[in-house]
């Protein structure tokens, strides 16, 4: 990944979270993009976490950070719901992909720790976009990471709901607005996602609940390394990765 060092002086999560509580939610995501470009995330979140993916005739292995995209150190940080353009800029500035629905069911299934009990919890609060929202609901999906033992670093998975690329992100567009793709959510102890993926939303939403995973833009197939872009647009491969050819697995930012 292509990601600047952390600079000593660079902001903790509870430093940016207390400067941006009364930030407009495209002035908070604007210095969030600014800070994670810069360097601005945990140590656990550079080094990436092998999951295989199978089918038939082919065996993949898909390279995917271990938790979604946070800011901060890595004894101070806090995970950032953002909406789809913004996801996209850090995923190609970093040489990444955003996940697929069958890549978030594969991390699922390959991930030690997955859902976490009264994760949906929020503040009691009318927008769901607000900086305490994401706050409160960061310090739920702590208390539930270290209650289930899990260490930064850890493939954790179903805290959150996955941005994801999809063909209908380019052919679902209203009076020039494509859909937000969200997928996943999973409540501890259950094997059926919270969020199906259908096109609800349009890409000026997000919520406390959205989560950014990147994903490594060359995959392992069958022992030989590939372009996933050209694996998703390949009729013989893309099953392993999605349910249909994407010709162009981004978002516009």
């Amino acid at each position: 990944m292509a990601i600047p060092p952390r600079l000593p002086d660079a902001m903790t999560g509870s430093a940016f979270l207390a400067a941006t509580r009364k930030a407009s939610l495209g002035e908070r995501e604007q210095r969030i993009v600014t800070e994670v470009l810069s360097g601005n995330l945990p140590d656990f979140l550079r080094t990436w976490v092998e999951v295989p993916i199978s089918s038939p005739r082919h065996h993949a292995v898909v390279r995917v950070l271990p938790d979604y995209l946070a800011l901060g150190r890595d004894d101070d940080f806090f995970r950032v719901p953002l909406r789809p353009a913004a996801s996209q800029e850090i995923a190609t500035a970093f040489g990444c992909l955003l996940p697929t629905r069958k890549t978030v069911l594969a991390v699922f299934a390959a991930a030690t720790h997955v859902g976490f009990k009264g994760q949906h919890k929020r503040a009691a609060c009318v927008d769901m976009a607000c900086t305490e929202c994401f706050a409160q609901f960061h310090r739920v999906i702590e208390v539930g990471r270290l209650a289930a033992g899990a260490p930064s670093g850890a493939l954790i998975a179903g805290h959150m709901k996955d941005v994801i690329v999809s063909n209908a992100i380019h052919r679902n567009v209203v009076k020039g607005r494509r859909p937000v793709m969200i997928f996943g959510g999973w409540y501890a102890g259950t094997t059926k996602p919270i969020q199906p993926a259908v096109p609800v939303h349009d890409d000026r939403y997000v919520d406390y609940s959205h989560g950014t995973r990147l994903v490594s833009e060359t995959v392992l197939i069958d022992g030989v390394e590939r372009p996933l872009d050209q694996a998703l647009a390949d009729p013989a491969l893309v099953g392993l990765f999605a349910d249909a050819v994407i010709s162009d697995p981004r978002y516009p930012s």
